[in-house]
């Protein structure tokens, strides 16, 4: 390793050449303000500059899996919706997903409602905040109205579910595209 001498600021006087009382030169730089350091320089090694094609082969791979990945996804669907039972098993799962959704979106109405409604564009958060104060928009005892809002479609569900395998179908047609994937 090879070493080098700098010139640094004097840690003493920090740089003025004064020492604490005004009147005495700095004896650790007499005066100059910079004292001299040996420093070590470690020695590199040269990696080269291989980042920007790896990252090219990197953006490629990932198009390409993607592009290969949804291909296959939508041959699934399509092979899917060939059959009238892969119809079904498809409808069954859109279903399904609306109805999740639902829920999910209901709960979270009732759990937070006036940031959920800010996050949807429907109040500005200034509307929420004002005064430094926080403002309900929906008043706390009608979350749980909005919570029993959510029973609806998990009735909607089960009624879809005992009558027609609405789950079942769903998760059906999940598996065998996952198997044909």
């Amino acid at each position: 390793m090879a070493t080098r001498l700098v010139s640094v600021t004097c840690p003493v006087c920090d740089g003025g050449g004064r020492a604490i009382a005004d009147l005495i030169t700095c004896g650790n730089c007499n005066g100059r303000g910079t004292v001299q350091e040996e420093i070590v320089i470690r020695e590199r090694r040269d990696t080269g500059d291989a980042g920007g094609g790896c990252v090219i082969a990197l953006l490629i791979f990932a198009v390409v899996s993607v592009l290969v990945l949804a291909y296959a996804v939508l041959r699934a669907f399509l092979e899917l919706l060939l059959t009238q039972e892969g119809r079904s098993k498809l409808g069954k799962l859109a279903l399904f997903v609306i109805l999740a959704l639902v829920v999910v979106g209901i709960a979270k109405l009732a759990i937070d409602p006036e940031h959920t409604l800010a996050d949807l564009g429907l109040v500005s958060h200034t509307s929420i905040w004002y005064d430094a104060t926080f403002h309900e928009i929906i008043p706390r005892p009608y979350n749980f109205a909005l919570l029993l809002l959510s029973l609806i479609p998990f009735a909607v569900l089960c009624w879809g579910q005992t009558n027609h395998r609405w789950l079942t179908e769903s998760f059906q047609c999940i598996g065998s595209s996952v198997k044909y994937v």
